[in-house]
């Protein structure tokens, strides 16, 4: 029996595709003059002058309708080498230090020449491949293939081109929050509500575009309050002012308040001052609330088992309150703590700002519990934070408010955050009932953002005699659906019910000086410890409300902004995956799905 012979021989385009994975292979493990680099990409350059010959020759030697079909291939493998050559002259000039504008053109014929090759190349040989030892080929497939070999390969550059001119003509429109387009909410809110005179200096040169993104965002703040103005200066002009401000050139943003300076650089090329601008807002607020706040105090009690506020403990499991301190920081507070040895047990410090008791483990003593009570009736601040299965009940200082802890744990079976996948998950618990009371600014307004709290107590309301000198209103509730957990099983047993159940209460009383007394009680303190308050937009809202509604009235308004990134860990293993499946997996897929669903067309 006669050998079938193929069409056409195989072996130039795998001599060819082989060639340029060399040629890759070579650039990407070998740098500089290395031996090794040169010898692959001479071996490369030889196998594809031989690859393109020989289709060439073979061409030449057909005739009739395969003519046709191995000038294509001849073609085909003729565009790689011209990619491979190309790519050649994109070493040369980058090595002699040649032109940007050449190199970036000898690149791009090379990418263009490679993807109208290989495309067309492939198309045809797998379009032949089922029928490579017949007589004669069949053109009309042949033709198919290579049209749509080219229509790939025409799509390839367009995409290429189209990001390169992206890159070199680089124009954004920033809409991500935190943009210097607009003032945000709160921006605006402690301008308006600022009496302090502050000057805000842009030292700038003249005709700059980053000054001009920088007065669109100012001028609306200006507008707002009498006592913020806004100057554009240049530093070479304004020399009193820039030795005050302690700068030595232009592209910074100057806050002043009599002595006092804030600086925020900026720069002044509006490429290399996106990312500042985009921070802009948030930096902006944080300096105004500096340079318009005063000296003020703000004590963390100690001595009971409470989340750590300052450097977290590391054997301790529970999450720490540090971002709420860091905040407190931002905005002019010593941070300070109160316990047994600061004197808690006589009388809390008069320059006590606020006082925050976040989740103490171990009850307060009565007399220590006496001095909160007796500084909340002066008209002392306090944030009483609690936390279920302890022992802290606090029952001297909630007496008279209505109010009691019940520290049996809530859960729900229908309204919960699925996070491990087990029936524990039942104790994270989202609500976004929350009742208008000025101590919800932000929250109301806006209810479907909810508020997650983690195996947290509940609230009782009890009677109180009417003109009670403490008085107290429920602010945030659960969702109808949750229950007292007492058995600690997460399930809706027949002794248990649901319903809703007071979160959050707010209590006030008037002292004999005039100044109002308020006190926030929290029957969890997780849905204000960093790992909540950091992830989740509705517990930071309740943060900043608040820390909005125990400042003095003197202050300036209060913002709190999760600023902090939380940080992302990678794995190697997963970066690799990441590249190697969207680099050539995607690719890979598309292509054989195409493939898959021409075969299935054809009769």
């Amino acid at each position: 029996m006669a050998q079938l012979k193929r069409l056409h021989a195989l072996w130039p385009t795998v001599a060819a595709l082989g060639a340029l994975a060399l040629l890759f292979l070579g650039e990407r493990l070998f740098v500089g003059g290395d031996p090794a680099r040169v010898v692959s990409a001479a071996l490369s350059g030889l196998t594809l002058a031989a690859a393109t010959g020989a289709r060439w020759l073979a061409a030449a030697r057909a005739s009739g309708e395969a003519r046709a079909v191995h000038r294509r291939l001849a073609v085909a493998t003729s565009l790689l080498a011209a990619a491979a050559l190309a790519y050649g002259a994109t070493v040369a000039l980058s090595a002699d230090d040649g032109s940007e504008r050449a190199v970036a053109t000898a690149w791009a014929v090379s990418l263009i020449a490679l993807s109208c090759g290989a495309f067309p190349l492939l198309w045809i040989e797998v379009a032949v491949a089922p029928v490579a030892f017949n007589d004669a080929y069949e053109l009309g497939r042949v033709e198919h293939a290579w049209r749509r070999g080219w229509s790939f390969a025409l799509l390839a550059p367009t995409l290429f081109l189209v990001n390169f001119l992206a890159e070199r003509h680089d124009q954004r429109v920033d809409l991500a929050l935190g943009s210097t387009a607009t003032p945000s909410e709160q921006t605006m809110m402690a301008v308006r509500e600022s009496t302090r005179d502050v000057r805000v200096l842009l030292f700038f040169p003249r005709r700059n575009e980053v000054a001009q993104k920088l007065m669109r965002y100012l001028e609306p703040l200006a507008d707002a309050s009498p006592h913020l103005t806004v100057e554009r200066v240049d530093q070479a002009l304004a020399r009193e002012e820039a030795q005050q401000a302690r700068i030595s050139d232009n592209g910074f943003v100057v806050l002043m308040r009599g002595d006092a300076t804030e600086k925020i650089r900026i720069g002044e090329d509006l490429r290399s001052a996106r990312s500042a601008l985009r921070r802009f807002d948030a930096d902006f607020l944080k300096r105004f609330l500096r340079s318009t706040s005063s000296e003020k105090t703000a004590y963390f009690t100690v001595g009971h088992d409470e989340r750590a506020f300052g450097r977290a403990d590391g054997e301790d499991p529970r999450a720490p309150v540090t971002f709420s301190s860091r905040q407190l920081e931002n905005l002019q507070y010593d941070v300070r703590p109160l316990g047994l040895a600061e004197g808690l047990q006589s009388e809390v410090p008069d320059d006590a700002g606020i006082v925050f008791i976040m989740g103490p483990a171990r009850d307060f003593l009565p007399a220590e519990q006496e001095s909160l009570r007796a500084a909340l009736m002066s008209g002392g601040r306090i944030l009483l934070a609690l936390d279920a299965n302890t022992e802290a009940r606090f029952e001297t200082l909630l007496a008279g408010t209505g109010l009691e802890f019940d520290p049996t744990p809530l859960a729900d079976e229908q309204n919960f955050v699925a996070l491990t996948r087990t029936r524990a998950d039942r104790s994270i618990l989202p609500t976004n009932v929350y009742r208008r009371h000025p101590s919800l600014q932000l929250l109301p307004r806006n209810r479907q953002t909810a508020t997650l709290f983690l195996g947290a107590g509940s609230l009782k309301k009890t009677d109180v005699e009417e003109g009670a000198a403490l008085q107290s209103s429920v602010t945030i509730e659960t969702l109808p659906t949750a229950f007292a957990d007492r058995d600690g099983d997460f399930e809706l047993d027949g002794d248990e019910s649901t319903g809703s159940r007071p979160l959050v209460a707010a209590v006030t009383t008037t002292s004999t000086t005039g100044e109002e007394g308020r006190m926030v009680v929290l029957s969890d303190v997780d849905a204000l410890a960093d790992e909540l308050v950091t992830q989740v937009q509705g517990n930071l809202v309740l943060l900043r409300d608040v820390f909005l509604w125990l400042q003095k009235e003197d202050d300036p308004v209060v913002t709190v902004d999760a600023d902090d990134d939380v940080k992302i860990v990678h794995r190697r293993e997963e970066d690799v995956m990441v590249f190697y499946g969207t680099t050539f997996g995607v690719p890979l897929l598309v292509l054989g799905l195409g493939w898959f669903v021409q075969r299935r067309r054809r009769p």
